[in-house]
């Protein structure tokens, strides 16, 4: 049986408030992207957001692009206009280092429950190196689902798997050209998800 982790901070398990109103991704490619390009990313978190709302239950999609620039300090709740935000950007700007391809910052509420830590703002950043890689969404694809799993509270799996995407060793239940969640990973989303009722 896969064995997996959720997220800690605060001594809580940390996870989206499904009473607090839908949960919005969207996408600030500062035009790093070919009209091509755009339409792979757009279809893919389409896709990846589809995938993860059924796993959760949450009220979760991808709603568009966005010209919000990255938080620079916790935005004091959620927003309205952008719960998860993919940023694209150059190595050596924001979160990202100057060999970096990845990298992410979450934001939470720890008084909202004695349970759970609330979330209320993420951001996933991608270089544009890797963004506009040939292989952006097809071997590449399961890290892109590591973070956005991580952002919805799902830790990586205990030491040893290395068959779902949270372990960072292999493609879930797909194949390397097209990675897909794993039953461990599933089960994660679940506990994270809308079945645990309101955080508060």
């Amino acid at each position: 049986t896969p064995i997996y982790k959720l997220a800690m901070y605060g001594g809580k398990h940390v996870r989206w408030d499904p009473c607090a109103g839908p949960i919005r991704m969207k996408l600030n490619h500062g035009g790093f992207l070919s009209s091509a390009q755009l339409s792979r990313w757009e279809t893919s978190l389409t896709s990846l957001a589809s995938g993860v709302a059924t796993a959760t239950g949450l009220d979760f999609a991808y709603t568009g692009h966005s010209t919000q620039e990255p938080a620079t300090s916790h935005p004091g709740g959620r927003n309205a206009f952008v719960d998860l935000h993919i940023v694209i950007a150059p190595r050596g700007t924001g979160l990202l280092g100057y060999s970096s391809n990845w990298n992410r910052k979450q934001w939470v509420d720890t008084y909202q429950s004695d349970q759970w830590t609330q979330l209320d703002y993420a951001e996933i950043w991608v270089s544009t190196y890797q963004a506009t890689s040939s292989t952006m969404w097809s071997f590449s694809k399961k890290y892109f689902m590591n973070y956005l799993a991580d952002a919805f509270g799902l830790d990586d799996l205990a030491t040893g798997i290395d068959t779902e995407i949270m372990s960072w060793g292999s493609n879930g239940s797909g194949t390397p050209n097209n990675p897909e969640w794993g039953k461990g990973d599933l089960i994660g989303l679940g506990r994270v998800g809308a079945s645990n009722g309101c955080v508060n």
